[in-house]
C-alpha cells in the first residue's frame, strides 16, 4: 500500500509518493515513481500505487505507447495513454479475473505527469481502465482521503509549482503522521515551465518540520487560550495572557519568515525541474498542547 499524489499547477505539475510498501506483516522501502527519458521536453512521469505486477505491466506499456509516439504533442500522449491502459486490461488483466474469480479489489491506480512536445502539462489519474485529466489535484491509496481532506484546507486553489512542491511535502508529513500503512521516506518531482516563477528553499523547515502544521497546532492553542480567561490571566502590564502572546509571535515570524522564502530565488534550484526526497517523518512543535 502506498500514497501517491498528483497536483495540476498553473505553470507545471508535481507528482508525488511515500516509499513504504507492506507485504503480510512487514513493510519495506521501494521505488513507486517511474521516470521516461523521452529527450527534452518531452516528460512522462507515473506513479503508482495498488497491485503493483498489475501496476508495473501497464506502467511499461503506456512508457513503450509514448516512446514510438512520432508526434508528442499532449493531445496524441493523452490517446497513447489511454488505448495502451485499455489495451492492457483487456488483452490481460480482466481475463486473469475471468479465470481466477479475482476482481477489482485486487487493482491499482497510476497518475501521471506529462509535458507534451508543445510544452503543455498536463496530470491524468486512472481508475480501472478509464483515464480522466486531474484539474486540480488527486490522491490514490493508502491515507487518500484523509489526503483530500488536508487538501481541500490547504490548496483551495491552484498556485505554482514552486509554491506547490512544499504544500506537497507538508500533506505528505501529516498524512504519514496520522495515515495507516503511509509512511517511510516521500519523494515530490516537479516540473514547471521555463516561463515559471523557479524553487526557492523554505529555511523554516529546517528549524521546525512541520512548518505549516505548527502554524495550525499553534493557532489552535492561541483560540483555546484567548477564551481560556480563567486559567490564563494577563500579567500586569499586559493585555493579553503571555502564552497568547508567545503563540502570536510565533505566528507572526513564521508567516513573516515564509513570506521572505517565497520571495528569494534559489539560484541552484533555477531549473525546470526539482526532485526532492525526504527521509524519516518526526518533528517536534512547542505549540503542542499537553
Amino acid at each position: 500500500m502506498t500514497l501517491i499524489a498528483g497536483f495540476k499547477c498553473t505553470d507545471g505539475f508535481v507528482i508525488a509518493s511515500d516509499t513504504e510498501m507492506t507485504l503480510g506483516a512487514i513493510s519495506f522501502q521501494g521505488q513507486k515513481v517511474a521516470i521516461y527519458d523521452l529527450g527534452a521536453p518531452d516528460t512522462l512521469w507515473i506513479a503508482l500505487s495498488g497491485n503493483v505486477a498489475f501496476g508495473l505491466v501497464a506502467t511499461q506499456a503506456i512508457g513503450t505507447a509514448v516512446l514510438n509516439l512520432q508526434n508528442r504533442e499532449l493531445p496524441t500522449v493523452k490517446r497513447a495513454v489511454a488505448d495502451a491502459l485499455g489495451d492492457v486490461y483487456s488483452e490481460q488483466i480482466f481475463k486473469i479475473w475471468a479465470a481466477t474469480g479475482r476482481n477489482d479489489a485486487d487493482d491499482f491506480a497510476l497518475i501521471l505527469g506529462i509535458e507534451g512536445r508543445d510544452r503543455n502539462f498536463a496530470v491524468l489519474s486512472t481508475h480501472l481502465n478509464t483515464v480522466h485529466e486531474v484539474a486540480h489535484y488527486e490522491f490514490s491509496g493508502s491515507g487518500s482521503e484523509l489526503a483530500h481532506y488536508v487538501a481541500e484546507r490547504l490548496c483551495s486553489s491552484p498556485t505554482t509549482t514552486a509554491v506547490t512542491h512544499h504544500l506537497v511535502s507538508q500533506i505528505f508529513r501529516e498524512i504519514k503522521s496520522k495515515g495507516i500503512f503511509v509512511g517511510g521516506n516521500t519523494e515530490i518531482r516537479s516540473r514547471r515551465s521555463r516561463h515559471g516563477d523557479a524553487f526557492f528553499e523554505v529555511n523554516a523547515s529546517r528549524e521546525d518540520y512541520r512548518f505549516l502544521w505548527g502554524l495550525d497546532d499553534a493557532l489552535m492553542s492561541a483560540v483555546r487560550v484567548a477564551l481560556d480567561h480563567k486559567g490564563h490571566r494577563p500579567l500586569p502590564g499586559h493585555k493579553l495572557p503571555k502564552r497568547l502572546e508567545e503563540r502570536i509571535r510565533f505566528i507572526r515570524k513564521r508567516l513573516a519568515e515564509l513570506h521572505a522564502d517565497s520571495a528569494r530565488q534559489d539560484q541552484k534550484a533555477a531549473g525546470e525541474e526539482r526532485h526532492a526526497t525526504e527521509f524519516g517523518t518526526e518533528y517536534g512543535n512547542p505549540f503542542k498542547d499537553f
